[in-house]
């Protein structure tokens, strides 16, 4: 997860493809629709507003094997193009799997929160 925040504060797309499982999938779209791993790089790639930081809370991990199921919550800071500053406040299910050593997320869902 903190590899995670740091490719998205940096606009990193070689560390978020590195945390990313190449079948990975984000539900949590406003119009139901799901994001490929690919789909979710080209955004931070072309996105004009920047991550500032994440705060994870209330972090509920669960293990199952080489399977992790992380639930919380996250708020995160926003710079957006215009210059404002927006907080998005939302719960997440994130799935994790460790092969050969390492550690990527297969997919989340995520919701908003007030």
């Amino acid at each position: 997860m903190n590899k995670w925040e740091k490719a998205y504060i940096h606009k990193d797309t070689s560390l978020l493809a590195e945390v990313l499982h190449d079948k990975y999938l984000y539900a949590g779209n406003a119009d139901g629709s799901r994001t490929t791993k690919e789909q979710v790089i080209n955004e931070l790639y072309s996105s004009d507003y920047q991550i500032l930081k994440v705060v994870f809370e209330e972090l509920d991990i669960q293990c199952f094997g080489s399977t992790a199921i992380v639930r919380g919550n996250e708020l995160i800071y926003l710079l957006l193009a215009s210059g404002d500053t927006l907080q998005v406040p939302l719960s997440f299910t994130d799935v994790y799997q460790k092969n050969n050593g390492m550690t990527r997320a297969l997919a989340t869902h995520s919701s908003p929160r007030q």
